[in-house]
């Protein structure tokens, strides 16, 4: 999960570059012919968030994080469950109980 997370934030940014560079392309076509064809958007990285801001914006943090949270849950309930039985079963072992 944590690799789709990082993913998911990658492309956003890598978005987020490209249309830094098509705003510039727009507003310095007529006046110059420098860079017009140049499509490396990383000219603009220090206009975009990182890749672990991104992460952490607001819709992928609730996106990843209620996914997070809803798997962190379910291990807990199986190990409290484990638990459980585990120490019900055990009682059933003892000399002279259940026999």
């Amino acid at each position: 999960m944590v690799a789709f997370w990082y993913l998911d934030a990658f492309f956003l940014r890598q978005e987020r570059l490209y249309r830094h560079l098509y705003a510039w392309v727009v507003k310095n076509r007529l006046k110059s012919d420098e860079f017009i064809l140049d499509m490396n958007a990383y000219r603009f990285k220090d206009k975009v968030e990182s890749n672990v801001k991104i992460m952490f914006s607001h819709t992928l943090l609730w996106f990843y994080g209620s996914i997070a949270f809803i798997i962190i849950a379910y291990f807990v309930v199986l190990l409290v469950a484990g638990e459980v039985s585990s120490a019900g079963s055990a009682g059933a072992h003892l000399p002279g109980i259940g026999h």
